[in-house]
């Protein structure tokens, strides 16, 4: 071939690759615009609120408020807060891909790279079916747009293999190429320190790079790679610092058996539900997870090709070899595998794998060339498995929400004025919440609790220190049951104090805040002592009530009873006395003109209910000191599938469409 037609055949090449990416960016931006505004758990409970917090100096005066990702590294989550804050959609979840999407031209030299050491020209052309496959990626997909940090720092950990792949010349090595893989190795374990693993798979890798080189150099190549690595996590060491002289531990409040800070337990902190107990159990899910698992997800993924290499890997090694590996081949295949490894003995939570992740169809490809001589069939393989992994790859969705063009307030957060112009202290309540916590007034303080009972005593301290501010309880709805047990922390008595509460609504859910008063307020309306519009109407309308268990969803008519129990806890004691309280609803099913136990502490009276709306009547005296909660008990719970109306199997009961209590 001549020099001309070379360099005609380099320029076709060149130009196919760019118009790889622009398709491929392109392809991605769609994706994510077609799956909406990020909603994402992660970032409901502390990806947007670190990132507020970092930028205000806000974990110099909050408390936990993020509970125990409170005191990962805020560092990473700055940007996707930006991006959410002040741009539209989807221009803020674009921002967000284009960081994602910086390891795809690590992807595409690495697989050239790996091209020329198998023996093919060094054109995008032959590496294509090896890059397609990688990048059938279902987890690194599923994070595309969001603020997921894993997706954020595999750009990092790809870039640094690429380096290091490259770093071998000969009998020696690029010590230039060895310090920018340990910056970016490091840097990565800073802002994440589930990277950590990695950096010890490079290490490994570095040492198959330079065995051969003799001692001095592999000792020197090592100790240039530890030495940069330390100065990539140092980039990010102040937030360690700031651990260790604040919380006694500079990986606050994990492997505390180590450090040993009195704010948390000493024990070294595990997420049990991911964890491998046997090879066997690792092999169920090896093959589980080529059709759909949740072994290692919250949220049911498919990936054929840990199967697929499960299988070829056995082959490669006990068939004569096609072609024999370099030092560099070899080393990728020890970066993946004990990469792998470290990760089912460390980990074994899914999203901490993408790195690995991105790298298998290049791992696949080597694996084929070894096995396989003929190019022609090599090419056969790789396109028939990368159709396969297609069909059979489910992608998960971490929580979206509909978002028209140019929409801000991703999150559609509705919140009373007062909320917004009024600082307080919060004590925040469950998660994931943090994310409505910048939406308060900025000179508020906000203290989470149930992280750790030491935590939880600091909080308490810093409470009962006199202060301007008024107290308030934040909490969701699923979580308001817990707000009186905080109460008692600080010394309420429901007949010396009263609750100021009021809903406010997000695109998530609704919430309530309770302002403590120390002292008895009197009802504007003393009569009317409890107001529940269980309608879509009352949603915002806190009527008395400050928890609720046993309730469904709102629907436009009223809610209905889901179990054997509803439970209304009051915000204020009923008094003493002749009471009326008087119930418009409904019942379901078998339970139309059952007897409806509804209980008052001691008291129990009996109601029935038709299958049309009415209204029932209770009178009944009260001797309690304060009575502030009321149970309804269901006869006979039955879910619209078991009578055979559709396929709901919630345990239906009586359709509640108001509850009044009044003085007689």
């Amino acid at each position: 071939m001549t020099v001309a037609a070379k360099a005609r055949k380099a320029r076709k090449g060149f130009l196919l690759e760019i118009l790889f990416y622009c398709i491929f960016l392109l392809a991605a931006a769609f994706f994510v615009y077609s799956q909406g505004q990020d909603r994402n758990w992660d970032l409901l409970n502390y990806h947007y609120y670190q990132g507020y917090s970092v930028l205000n100096g806000r974990f110099m005066v909050d408390i936990a408020a993020a509970h125990l990702q409170s005191f990962l590294n805020p560092m990473i989550n700055i940007v996707a807060y930006l991006a959410l804050t002040h741009l539209p959609f989807p221009v803020s979840a674009w921002i967000i891909l284009l960081i994602q999407l910086a390891c795809l031209p690590a992807i595409v030299l690495l697989a050239k790279e790996i091209g020329t050491a198998l023996g093919y020209p060094a054109s995008f052309i032959t590496v294509i079916p090896a890059i397609a496959l990688s990048l059938h990626a279902p987890l690194w997909a599923s994070e595309l747009g969001t603020s997921f940090s894993s997706s954020w720092t595999a750009p990092l950990i790809i870039w640094g293999v690429y380096f290091l792949f490259t770093a071998n010349k000969g009998s020696g090595f690029s010590k230039s190429k060895i310090a920018i893989a340990g910056l970016l190795f490091g840097f990565a374990a800073g802002l994440k320190l589930t990277n950590a693993p990695f950096a010890v798979s490079a290490f490994l890798m570095i040492v198959v790079l330079t065995y051969r080189s003799g001692w001095r150099n592999l000792i020197f190549a090592n100790v240039c790679f530890l030495a940069t690595c330390g100065v990539g996590f140092g980039l990010t060491a102040w937030w360690n610092w700031h651990l260790w002289s604040v919380w006694g531990n500079p990986i606050f409040p994990l492997y505390n058996v180590i450090f040993k800070s009195e704010f948390y337990d000493v024990a070294n902190f595990r997420d049990m539900r991911w964890t491998f107990s046997s090879l066997p159990e690792l092999l169920i899910f090896i093959v589980q997870s080529s059709w759909g698992t949740t072994k290692t997800s919250e949220v049911s993924f498919a990936d054929a090709r840990y199967l697929i290499l499960t299988l070829l890997i056995p082959a490669a090694i006990l068939c004569r070899p096609a072609i024999r590996f370099n030092r560099a081949l070899i080393g990728l295949v020890v970066f993946i595998a004990s990469s792998f490894l470290l990760w089912c003995l460390l980990f074994a939570y899914q999203r901490y794998l993408i790195p690995v992740e991105l790298l298998l169809g290049l791992l696949v490809w080597i694996m084929v060339v070894r096995i396989v001589e003929s190019k022609w069939l090599r090419n056969a393989i790789m396109i028939s498995l990368t159709f396969c992994v297609a069909s059979l790859m489910t992608v998960p969705d971490w929580g979206h929400a509909p978002m028209g063009l140019g929409d801000k307030n991703p999150f559609s957060i509705e919140m009373n004025v007062k909320l917004s112009s009024t600082p307080a202290r919060y004590v925040v309540i469950g998660g994931p919440i943090s994310y409505v916590l910048p939406s308060f007034h900025p000179d508020s303080l906000f203290y989470g609790v149930g992280f750790s009972s030491q935590v939880d005593e600091l909080v308490f301290n810093k409470i009962e220190v006199d202060s301007d501010l008024p107290l308030r309880f934040l909490a969701k709805d699923a979580d308001s049951i817990l707000i009186p047990e905080r109460l008692r922390k600080v010394g309420y008595d429901p007949l010396k104090h009263s609750l100021d509460c009021e809903y406010f609504r997000t695109g998530i859910g609704r919430y309530i805040v309770c302002e403590l008063q120390y002292y008895k307020l009197k009802s504007i309306n003393s009569d009317s002592l409890l107001d529940i519009d269980l309608s879509e109407n009352g949603y915002l309308k806190n009527g008395g009530i400050l928890w609720e268990r046993g309730l469904g969803s709102f629907e436009p008519w009223g809610r209905w009873s889901v179990g054997d129990l509803v439970e209304f806890g009051l915000s204020e004691c009923l008094p003493q006395g002749n009471l009326k309280m008087t119930v418009r609803g409904h019942a379901f099913g078998p339970n139309v003109d059952l007897p409806v136990k509804v209980s008052f502490g001691g008291i129990e009276k009996m109601i029935k209910f038709a299958d049309v709306d009415s209204q029932q009547t209770i009178y009944f005296m009260n001797h309690m000191k304060c009575l502030n909660k009321i149970t309804i008990t269901i006869p006979k719970p039955t879910s619209p599938q078991e009578v055979g109306l559709s396929t709901d199997t919630r345990k239906l009961g009586i359709g509640l469409i108001s509850i009044k209590v009044i003085k007689e």
